[in-house]
């Protein structure tokens, strides 16, 4: 089976003759965390900075996700604002449509809607087997897959 797709981000465009589901952890959401921290407890960066004898610099790269959060300085935003260090991560999975070599193809919310998409595009690809173009069977946009 041979796909052509376009990535629901418009970004990749490619071929693929594997479609299955799968399951991962979003990006770390540490910096706007770490900025609505600061923020709620009505703190300049400069004042946070001072606090935590850091540079403005790094702190704003903290916030801007520029910068990694070291373990030292999440010990400082747990001690400070009295925080647990989930606080900072995504425990949340994203259910994902993947393609060869684990090519991220679309994302969804939730395993039902995921599910949704994967069957639909089995039908889609049954109706179409027998009427495959030169070895291409399916052309997905999933930029439209919802």
């Amino acid at each position: 089976m041979e796909i052509l797709f376009i990535s629901e981000d418009g970004n990749l465009f490619g071929k693929t003759s594997y479609i299955g589901i799968g399951k991962r952890r979003p990006k770390q959401i540490y910096g706007e965390k770490a900025k609505e921290l600061r923020e709620k407890a009505g703190l300049s960066i400069e004042e946070l900075a001072k606090e935590f004898k850091l540079q403005v610099k790094y702190l704003e790269g903290i916030e801007n996700q520029e910068k990694g959060l070291t373990e030292n300085n999440i010990q400082k935003y747990m001690e400070k604002f009295n925080v647990e260090r989930e606080f900072f991560f995504d425990t949340d999975l994203e259910v994902l449509i993947l393609g060869d070599n684990g090519m991220v193809l679309k994302t969804f919310d939730n395993s039902k809607d995921c599910l949704g998409a994967y069957n639909m595009l089995l039908e889609e690809f049954a109706k179409r087997k027998d009427n495959s173009i030169k070895n291409l069977d399916l052309f997905i946009d999933f930029r439209d897959v919802k």
